[in-house]
């Protein structure tokens, strides 16, 4: 259902390439004398919270929205993933009515409980964790939230980019620079932001108003002369690896650990290929790769075995990941 409704709608995004591949389109259509105000944020209690009055609403706006189109039914493929919206029955799927996801999710919030000190307790508010619907009722929460938010804005809307990955939020408004109405009215857009969400929501903004925000593990680099908007992936051990300091984060496998040689090898080609994609600018590439070569070094990865991988990845990805600069350079 999420993927059937109009992207402009809502911030709604499926992982972090998604949401990158969004902002770099939605950039490359920036102009001359427009500049870009941004901010990010983090949803608080977004999944304890939630109360099941509002669920039940969101879940049947979104319905309505769907049978406004004529559908009436989700076919289910049996022998895959992808899944159909459609108003008759398909073979090789199994077609689920709207009827029984309403009854479904309704049996699912009221019957949860979960055993505390051998007291059963009914949860009477929030999503079952670790329920299979529950991360799919909290986005249909919340990108209803977000259209009634986008539908307020009114003609305004056209200038803002809203991405949300689950609990993990970045707004990017244009405005016309010379204009000081235009640049107030961005602003204003990001304050009513802030009551976008039910109230037992709420926002905490993850960063300083110095137009380098951090979103789903990416610094974002906003050039107002452009006006121009990078993006490149920050390493988890990036401040680690610059001061010299031990590993926080124990993300890689160390290479004499119980595993074959392959497996560790193409561990190396993911975050290889993970950088190339939230990064638009080759020349931003080098910082994160030479953090990433620090790091397999301090997971006693031979020099001979980075380096072949490495140039593998790059004759096969057309690639050039440049020259391995010194990573106290920073941030410039």
């Amino acid at each position: 259902m999420l993927g059937s409704l109009v992207r402009g709608l809502h911030f709604n995004t499926y992982s972090s390439e998604d949401a990158i591949k969004r902002l770099h389109g939605w950039a490359s259509h920036l102009e001359k004398g427009q500049g870009v105000m941004t901010a990010s944020f983090d949803i608080t209690n977004m999944f304890a919270e939630l109360p099941h009055a509002a669920i039940l609403e969101s879940l049947e706006w979104m319905i309505r929205m769907m049978e406004a189109k004529g559908f009436d039914r989700v076919n289910v493929n049996c022998r895959g993933k992808k899944l159909a919206m459609g108003k008759q029955n398909r073979d090789g799927h199994f077609p689920v009515k709207f009827d029984r996801i309403r009854k479904w999710v309704r049996y699912e919030l009221e019957f949860s409980y979960s055993l505390a000190e051998g007291e059963l307790i009914q949860q009477i508010q929030g999503i079952p964790m670790g329920g299979h619907t529950s991360p799919s009722l909290a986005c249909i929460l919340c990108v209803r939230s977000e259209a009634q938010f986008m539908y307020e804005l009114g003609t305004l809307r056209k200038r803002i980019l809203g991405l949300r990955l689950m609990d993990d939020v970045a707004v990017f408004v244009r405005f016309v620079q010379e204009k000081t109405e235009s640049a107030c009215q961005a602003r204003d857009i990001l304050e009513k932001l802030k009551g976008c969400y039910p109230s037992s929501l709420s926002l905490e903004r993850t960063h300083a108003d110095d137009g380098t925000p951090s979103f789903l593990g990416c610094r974002i680099l906003v050039d107002q002369e452009g006006p121009k908007i990078t993006s490149v992936l920050q390493m988890k051990n990036q401040d680690c690896m610059s001061g010299d300091q031990p590993l926080t984060f124990q993300c890689i496998q160390d290479f004499r650990s119980y595993s074959d040689k392959q497996t560790k090898t193409s561990m190396i080609k993911s975050y290889l290929h993970l950088i190339v994609r939230c990064s638009n600018d080759a020349a931003l590439r080098d910082l994160p790769v030479a953090c990433l070569r620090k790091e397999l070094r301090t997971r006693h990865f031979p020099v001979p075995v980075i380096e072949k991988v490495v140039q593998s990845f790059e004759c096969d990805q057309r690639v050039r990941l440049g020259r391995e600069p010194s990573i106290h350079e920073g941030w410039r």
